[in-house]
């Protein structure tokens, strides 16, 4: 199996200590194999579900010993284009698609593809354990990460002007066609842009390291790289602090929550491949939903779990 990113990832892991694994909801479904399924698929797409999906595959392939599933998880900007050049039948994005991407896909097949939520998620705005500063609003995280500004915002480029020990703030992110770039650029930057000269990485769990290592950092990550040398920062709302946790976000409190998806090509009217929706099943499942948690992820509700399977159906 082709698996890019997951080393990298595995390998980072120790360097944090591992967070409590949460319980995901007992109505979940238990998978059951849909009898025997044979041939390839390919999935291609974003890095944040990766660790999940490498868990997903294993399990697959144990229950259908004549399937192949080869995986790329690198951004979530890859999925659409692999999706329209063939060479993806599952495309997993941390962001939903733009409507170039859908019109494109349209134009090609006949038909728009089927988005299929699979996860949750928080982004958070990761800050040195040593950082004093413990919260922010919107307007100020504008100010910092923003060459545009549209909130209104001046510009920040010293921590000391935000409550912080005087010193430069060092801006870590993704580059350009990653999901959580995308996310805040469209909500917290209101279609705005990222300040030039952002230290750009490859995946999530590269720029938390980077961060533990400059008490001058600043980045956004996944809520799965959370650890205990980084500290996410709580965002006001409406002057109440918000935090990057599962249950802010179920409750709908944090506002950088967002939903991870698996698109994927099923024609109106018609099944989805078997082997496709054998995974989308096992990624809904009980036996899916525990691979989430495990890897840092916030699982579905099992009635969200249920509706997201119908439209596999």
């Amino acid at each position: 199996m082709k698996t890019a990113l997951l080393p990298v990832i595995a390998a980072f892991w120790p360097v944090f200590a591992a967070a409590a694994v949460l319980s995901v909801d007992g109505d979940l479904e238990p998978f059951q194999p849909a009898g025997d399924i044979q041939g390839s698929l390919s999935v291609k797409g974003s890095d944040l579900l990766g660790p999940a999906a490498q868990d997903w595959i294993e399990a697959l392939s144990k229950a259908h010993p004549n399937l192949r599933i080869s995986m790329e998880a690198k951004s979530s900007g890859l999925a659409p284009t692999a999706l329209l050049d063939g060479s993806a039948d599952l495309g997993p994005m941390s962001r939903p698609m733009t409507k170039g991407e859908m019109d494109a896909l349209t134009a090609k097949w006949g038909f728009p593809p089927t988005q299929v939520k699979v996860a949750l998620d928080a982004v958070a705005i990761a800050v040195n354990v040593a950082n004093p500063v413990e919260q922010l609003d919107a307007r100020q995280l504008d100010g910092i990460l923003s060459s545009t500004h549209r909130s209104g915002s001046p510009n920040v480029s010293d921590w000391g002007a935000i409550g912080g020990s005087a010193g430069p703030i060092h801006i870590y992110g993704r580059d350009p066609k990653a999901g959580s770039t995308t996310f805040l650029e469209d909500g917290l930057l209101m279609k705005g842009k990222f300040k030039a000269g952002i230290r750009v990485f490859n995946n999530n769990p590269d720029i938390a390291r980077a961060v533990a290592d400059d008490p001058g950092g600043i980045g956004y990550v996944s809520i799965a790289v959370i650890g205990d040398r980084v500290k996410a920062l709580k965002i006001l709302v409406d002057g109440d602090p918000t935090e990057a946790s599962p249950e802010q976000v179920y409750a709908s409190k944090y506002p950088l929550r967002r939903q991870v998806y698996v698109y994927c090509k099923k024609r109106p009217g018609q099944p989805l491949d078997p082997a496709a929706a054998e995974f989308l099943r096992y990624a809904l499942s009980k036996e899916g939903q525990e691979s989430v948690a495990k890897n840092g992820l916030i699982p579905l509700r099992a009635t969200t779990a249920a509706t997201e399977g119908f439209k596999i159906e």
